[in-house]
């Protein structure tokens, strides 16, 4: 990976990518409500996979046990808080992370920070991609 390819890289991802946590105030764009009814197994299982940031960087989102958690460029480990059935809050980033599925596929994940669009991942359908270092 080299420098160039974190040029259009939205903060909360370059944050995540180089172990950045922003201060753990909670903005007033943040979700306040924990979403507390359990989602089936077997939709997680959709969400899980091996995504591109903006066509480049590897992210894997992983379902352990009744949760997802997100790992991105062998970073460590951060568990997804569900908002909803398909939306999940990354609480070091502040971000939210909208899942958007067509035919029991995931077509994309949105991202937003602060209400703002932030970018978006692509599920990797052909795992022998991997885009150039």
């Amino acid at each position: 990976m080299n420098w160039k390819s974190f040029r259009n890289c939205p903060p909360p991802i370059l944050n995540l990518l180089l172990g950045k946590h922003p201060a753990k105030e909670v903005s007033a764009e943040a979700p306040a409500v924990e979403f507390t009814e359990p989602i089936p197994e077997a939709m997680l299982d959709i969400y899980t996979g091996i995504y591109l940031f903006n066509g480049e960087q590897p992210v894997t989102i992983a379902r352990e046990g009744a949760q997802l958690s997100i790992a991105v460029a062998g970073m460590s480990t951060v568990t997804l808080e569900p908002r909803s059935t398909n939306t999940f809050y990354l609480e070091p980033m502040q971000s939210l992370l909208i899942f958007h599925v067509s035919d029991e596929m995931v077509s994309h994940v949105s991202i937003e920070e602060n209400g703002e669009e932030g970018g978006e991942l692509r599920p990797v359908v052909n795992e022998t991609y991997w885009p150039a270092h």
